[in-house]
Parts: structure tokens; sequence; C-alpha cells
């Protein structure tokens, strides 16, 4: 089961790759986004992520099996946030990304719901995501707000 904990952060890095291969990492976020790190330090930030969803996916799948609510609920969050970058690369506008880090949000929030009912204890593997989710909603919202002035 330890490919559950080394998948989704070996395709995290992958994902980081192609976006520093790219200059995704670069590109004028700073100003959009004055309140986000820079991109490296986002890069850091989703690794670590996925390697605390991979300890909540092989926590769960260990305990409940590998096709419960809580063990497809993790691995569809792990596959959506895998495909964020590329997703919200397509979007111009600013709205439709914050939209989609909302989502993100929401999902996070629907996995932990699924997770405490069915395994408490890899419910805080899934608080880095929350932590993350929640900073980027509230900063993007910020800046949203501030904009808007």
């Amino acid at each position: 089961m330890w490919p559950l904990i080394v998948l989704p952060v070996a395709l995290a890095v992958v994902v980081n790759a192609i976006i520093f291969a790219r200059g995704w990492q670069s590109s004028n976020d700073s100003q959009r986004r004055p309140l986000l790190p820079p991109g490296w330090a986002v890069g850091l930030i989703w690794l670590v992520v996925f390697v605390f969803l991979g300890l909540a996916h092989y926590s769960v799948a260990r305990a409940r099996g590998l096709f419960c609510v809580s063990s497809i609920a993790i691995a569809l969050t792990v596959g959506f946030c895998l495909a964020y970058p590329f997703v919200t690369r397509a979007f111009e506008d600013e709205r439709r990304v914050r939209a989609l880090n909302v989502s993100t949000l929401v999902l996070a929030a629907l996995t932990a719901i699924a997770v405490s009912h069915q395994h408490l204890r890899a419910l805080p593997a899934l608080l880095p995501l929350l932590t993350w989710a929640t900073y980027v909603s509230l900063t993007d919202a910020l800046t949203a707000a501030t904009a808007a002035r």
C-alpha cells in the first residue's frame, strides 16, 4: 500500500517540473496575487500537501479498504489538485480562477467530512490541504476586494 503515499508525491513532482519547465511559476501571479508566496514556495507547499494526502489515503485504505467512500474521496481530491494548475492555466478570467480555488476548498472540506465519518485518525493529514485552500481563497477574496476599490 506504500504506492498510495509515493504516487501522489511523484505525480506532484512531475506536475511541478512541467510548471517550472514552462515558466508558469514566474507568470504575473505576484502582481495579481501579492499575498501569495513565490512560485517555488507554492510548489514546495503543494509537495507537502501531497505527502499528507498520500498519508491520509494510506491510513484510510489500510483501515477501511481501498474502495471505501473516504479512500475514493481522497483519490478524487488528489486528481483534482493535480489537474488544478492545468485547468487554471486555461482561464484568463480571474473570477473563474477564484471560483476554482473555492471549489478546491469545498472539495477538501467534503473529503474531510467523508474521512471523519469513516476513519477519524486520518483527518489530521487533510489539514495541510484545508489550510492552504483556505489561505488561497481568502487571499484571492482580499485581492479582489482591494482591486474593486
